[in-house]
């Protein structure tokens, strides 16, 4: 038996006590040593909070969490890993306010007012 089929019986059995799925036999056993080291951690960690380390089909779709972004982040990464078909949403985009002058002014005059005329400022 290979050490990635170790792997996928240890996620198997980590419910039942077994050691989970190392991120390491994760890029081995799903094949994700083409993707960069910081995508194929976020996979991995999707993967790890829906307990899918060490399976290759879906026999349900777990149930999405988070932000709606979040959630659109780990719908592709399902549909990727085991070809599923979730519906992908578009992403939200963020929108960031600036304060008006009158917030920048009182601000100013608190205990780091030189911070906050620094970063008006930039």
């Amino acid at each position: 038996m290979s050490s990635v089929e170790n792997g996928a019986i240890r996620a198997d059995k980590g419910s039942l006590g077994g050691s989970p799925m190392s991120f390491d036999e994760a890029v081995v056993f799903y094949n994700w040593k083409h993707l960069a080291r910081s995508t194929a951690q976020r996979n991995y960690a999707c993967l790890r909070k829906f307990g899918l380390l060490g399976k290759r089909a879906l026999s349900e779709f777990p149930q999405l969490r988070g932000s709606h972004n979040t959630r659109v982040i780990d719908a592709r990464i399902l549909n990727a890993t085991f070809d599923a078909d979730y519906y992908i949403p578009q992403p939200q985009r963020r929108v960031y306010e600036l304060p008006d002058e009158n917030d920048i002014a009182l601000a100013s005059y608190g205990k780091h007012g030189i911070y906050v005329l620094l970063m008006a400022h930039a």
